[in-house]
């Protein structure tokens, strides 16, 4: 108390908000008295709170409450301040769905907690799983329902009530309430109370996982985001932009759609996804490739559609980005498709991709001209390339020779590796496609 007009320490005035901020979030209380002749006394009261003890992350379990653990303990503290209870555990099925697991619990040991497992009939808690319906049991030690070899050892006393947890009608956890703090036996209300928060209980835990389940695609969506962001700047240089208007030309002359256009301007922004997966070391190799690195490469496909489903793509920009490895003759990958089983999209990514890597280089080539880089695709025609796109690609891309040639001009490019020989880059002047 400072009872002087003066201060001997400035200060803000904040330490009293502070300290009221940090007794609320703990559930506390804080008042004032005036204290006699002159003064006034502040009190905070924290209360005593039980340890909420969770179950570990393991390889047949997720946590529900893994990124909200905060949020566990005040559902399991509220639960036993309304019941009036030391002992609360949750219990929740575990991912192979045969066996129920103490998702978080007060008033029992980790031990407890971490090694509980019940199958359905198992237990006082594996029959209300089993059977959807409540277990009251009045005295643990008469009660023909109860396992005679289950350790009673934790109960205080004899009393306990069994709550299935429901959702939409299915039973999708079980909430136990034991040892009340007047030592009474649990009545036919703390049967309807603790129903009614089951009811509650439900909702609340459908909400937690959506919650997480909404974080979970939150964070892919950021990741998707961020690697694009990567993967525009690595390789869409103004080659791979005049690439991507002869695409979208070839596509106006070949008269697809309004829509087949839209989707085609997406997926060649989006197509090469997956690669950000790849070691630059793979990426970069002077051909042929492991059987496990051309495995990994292939397997870029898949990357880069869970990315575009992050996105919310429509479903004709995952076919495009699917099959923009599939060839004319069959042989390309995923799905070995050929012809005009091919979309059409696909096969202009194709050899749009196809292009860009000529006209840029890579470590392992050197770059091409725009004839080089033709007479190369044309050699490919019927097998790689669809003869039909691959004309008025080439008809399209004629269009574009003053523009290739000054970005070429301007364009540094990667040096190769001192590891190639001349002879070598013969062999390897082909598009990334033959990887």
């Amino acid at each position: 108390m400072d009872g002087t007009s003066t201060r001997e320490h400035g200060g803000q005035g904040v330490g009293l908000s502070i300290c009221r901020d940090i007794v609320m979030r703990h559930g506390g209380r804080i008042w004032s008295e005036a204290v006699q002749p002159r003064g006034t006394r502040f009190i905070a009261l924290l209360p005593r709170k039980e340890e909420i003890v969770r179950r570990a992350d393991v390889s047949n379990h997720q946590n529900i409450f893994s990124d909200t653990p905060d949020f566990a303990e005040k559902v399991i503290h509220w639960i036993a301040e309304l019941m009036r209870v030391r002992m609360v555990s949750l219990m929740i099925p575990d991912v192979t769905g045969d066996r129920i697991v103490i998702e978080a619990a007060v008033g029992l040991t980790d031990q407890v907690v971490q090694n509980t497992s019940l199958a359905r009939g198992e237990g006082v808690a594996g029959q209300v799983w089993h059977s959807g319906k409540t277990m009251l049991v009045g005295d643990i030690t008469d009660d023909a329902r109860i396992d005679r070899d289950q350790n009673i050892d934790r109960y205080d006393t004899g009393s306990l009530l069994s709550v299935p947890v429901k959702l939409s009608g299915r039973v999708v956890g079980v909430v136990n309430v034991n040892n009340r703090l007047d030592q009474r036996p649990f009545s036919q209300r703390d049967q309807l109370l603790l129903e009614g928060v089951a009811e509650r209980l439900g909702h609340i835990l459908d909400r937690v996982s959506n919650h997480i389940q909404g974080k979970a695609e939150y964070e892919a969506l950021r990741k998707t985001l961020r690697r694009s962001v990567a993967v525009r700047r690595s390789r869409h240089d103004d080659l791979a932009e005049i690439c991507h208007e002869i695409c979208i030309g070839t596509a106006s002359r070949l008269k697809l759609g309004r829509q087949e256009l839209s989707s085609l301007a997406f997926a060649l922004q989006t197509y090469d996804l997956g690669l950000t997966d790849i070691p630059e070391e793979i990426l970069n190799k002077v051909p042929p490739l492991e059987p496990d690195e051309w495995e990994m490469i292939k397997h870029h496909v898949f990357d880069s559609m869970k990315m575009l489903t992050t996105l919310d793509a429509p479903g004709e920009v995952h076919d495009f980005v699917l099959h923009h490895h599939e060839q004319y003759n069959g042989e390309g990958y995923p799905d070995g498709l050929s012809g005009e089983d091919i979309p059409m999209g696909s096969r202009l990514l194709m050899l749009t991709d196809s292009l860009v890597s000529m006209l840029q280089g890579r470590p392992y080539r050197q770059a091409m001209s725009l004839d080089e880089a033709i007479a190369e695709i044309e050699s490919r025609g019927g097998r790689q390339f669809c003869p039909r796109a691959m004309q008025a690609f080439i008809d399209e891309a004629g269009n574009y020779v003053d523009r290739i040639a000054e970005a070429q001009s301007t364009r540094v490019a990667a040096p190769l590796r001192p590891d190639i020989k001349t002879a070598e880059l013969v062999g390897s002047s082909r598009s990334d496609q033959d990887r």
